[in-house]
């Protein structure tokens, strides 16, 4: 009974990081999505100023949450044997 419980919990864990790490990749991919809308606006007169912070506001968002997948990734992203992908394809070295 106690293998059972402990294989049981062991599945339950991999899903729970299963499930936030697509959660973290939903909001990076969101920001991913607002930094290239944010390039290709088309700014008049002085608005390259409000383009500019409006970059550096999700840059900054942008890094904070990658940070975030990573830890996901690097502390409970990998089983003993088999690593666990959580990254896009175009993102992958």
């Amino acid at each position: 009974m106690s293998s059972e419980k402990t294989i049981s919990r062991s599945v339950a864990e991999l899903r729970e990081i299963a499930e936030q790490a697509n959660v973290e990749l939903a909001i990076l991919l969101s920001i991913e999505e607002s930094l290239r809308l944010a390039l290709q606006w088309m700014m008049r007169d002085h608005g390259n100023s409000r383009k500019l912070s409006t970059l550096r506001f999700h840059t900054s968002f942008f890094e904070r949450q990658l940070a975030r997948v990573h830890v996901i990734a690097d502390h409970g992203g990998t089983s003993s044997r088999t690593p666990i992908h959580i990254w896009p394809a175009r993102w992958q070295p």
